[in-house]
């Protein structure tokens, strides 16, 4: 049983208590397990609430930048920060996007990201520098080993309900559903290279335009580099709970309790009505697809690893 305050948690679960524990006797008492579970919760929910008002004050931490790429397990991050700050809906925090190559931000939605105090959201190097209001504003990002990143968004794209696709990109997400993968990896529509062709590259380069050669990547691959070093963290989503902790130490947001880590891919493959497994999808040509369009990419991967090596020594 969730209490009221569980359901506003932006879907953390907290976990200190394991609520399959069976009840000691059956009485007309309220069962023992069921109380201690809210109570956890209700106490859980109390501190919260505390970092809430701490952090809300003039002398609260600095503002919290969360350039969130797809498939790392960022909206993890971006829930227990929202829950600890307040989410977009309070204002406190903001959600900004770069879906569609031909629709950038609108200053409307940079000046609102501005007044919050953690904005997140897949958008670019150059649209964090817009809503940056001060040089002291903490900035991170989280990395997953490309090839996986990739194979993760196919099959959420595949699987997304079409309730829920973004207008703008509705033929883009339905084909992903009706092709099969190996045609979908060849397409040559803009919008697919925008979400699909070396995604983090473009993104921390600031760049969100998709190079026509090998030199025009490098460029951008260089700046990538030199962007990824001047950001205050780079976490990795294969350590997301140390990584988590890291974080919010770093931007003084207390860690309250544990989280269950969001699997948004894994979740829409189990709500498929016909159970079938969607591994058989990755055909060796698909796999070939998959490697050329994430691989500059993967050597970005490998100078991030080498510099959290550094950092750390």
């Amino acid at each position: 049983m969730k209490s009221r305050w569980a359901k506003k948690t932006s879907g953390i679960s907290f976990m200190s208590i394991d609520k399959r524990t069976k009840p000691l006797e059956k009485n007309n008492l309220v069962p023992y397990h069921r109380f201690v579970t809210q109570f956890a919760q209700m106490r859980a929910g109390t501190r919260l609430r505390e970092i809430r008002a701490q952090l809300m004050t003039k002398d609260g931490p600095r503002q919290i930048i969360f350039l969130h790429l797809p498939k790392t397990g960022g909206s993890t991050v971006r829930s227990y920060l929202e829950a600890c700050i307040g989410s977009f809906r309070s204002r406190h925090a903001a959600r900004i996007w770069e879906y569609d190559p031909n629709k950038p931000l609108t200053e409307e939605a940079i000046v609102e990201a501005r007044k919050c105090r953690f904005v997140s959201g897949h958008f670019s190097w150059q649209a964090m520098k817009k809503v940056r209001k001060h040089p002291s504003a903490f900035t991170f990002t989280m990395l997953r080993e490309p090839v996986e990143r990739m194979k993760s968004l196919c099959l959420y794209m595949r699987n997304h309900p079409v309730n829920k696709i973004p207008r703008d990109m509705y033929d883009v997400f339905v084909a992903a559903a009706q092709q099969p993968l190996d045609v979908y990896l060849r397409s040559e529509d803009p919008r697919f290279h925008h979400i699909f062709n070396n995604f983090t590259v473009r993104a921390v380069s600031g760049d969100m335009s998709v190079p026509t050669d090998d030199a025009q990547w490098r460029v951008r691959l260089e700046q990538a580099k030199q962007n990824l070093a001047d950001l205050d963290y780079v976490g990795f989503s294969r350590t997301l709970e140390a990584e988590l902790q890291k974080i919010l130490a770093q931007c003084n947001v207390p860690y309250v309790a544990p989280i269950r880590r969001q699997n948004e891919t894994k979740y829409l493959i189990e709500k498929r009505r016909d159970g079938s497994d969607e591994t058989h999808v990755f055909t060796d040509d698909v796999m070939r697809s998959v490697e050329r369009l994430s691989v500059y990419d993967c050597e970005l991967f490998v100078f991030a690893e080498t510099l959290a090596d550094r950092r750390r020594h």
